[in-house]
């Protein structure tokens, strides 16, 4: 069942607008559309799910500075090419197969 939200998707982006805080849309998941909300120091990801439910995410940063040599770290702990991953029919996920677009 859904509920009413408070807090509506174009309300909220009326409010970013008007408090000039940086956002932009994304679609992640089938289910949401994510605001992504970049503030100093802090980052918010904010889900509004399909079912009146909202996601709140926040990441807050430590403050703390580092310089070029992080970035080799960071490549070699999140770089894909570096995970083997098994197909996803083989983890139980079943493919949409996409349609063409004429």
């Amino acid at each position: 069942m859904k509920r009413k939200n408070p807090v509506q998707l174009r309300p909220f982006i009326r409010e970013l607008e008007e408090a000039e805080i940086y956002f932009e849309l994304a679609i992640n998941r089938e289910d949401a559309i994510s605001v992504m909300i970049a503030v100093p120091g802090e980052r918010w990801e904010v889900d509004f799910l399909d079912d009146g439910s909202i996601d709140v995410e926040r990441f807050v940063s430590s403050g703390e500075l580092q310089d070029e040599s992080a970035l080799k770290n960071l490549f070699s702990r999140f770089d894909e090419r570096n995970f083997q991953i098994e197909p996803p029919a083989k983890r139980g996920i079943k493919q949409r197969k996409s349609k063409k677009i004429k």
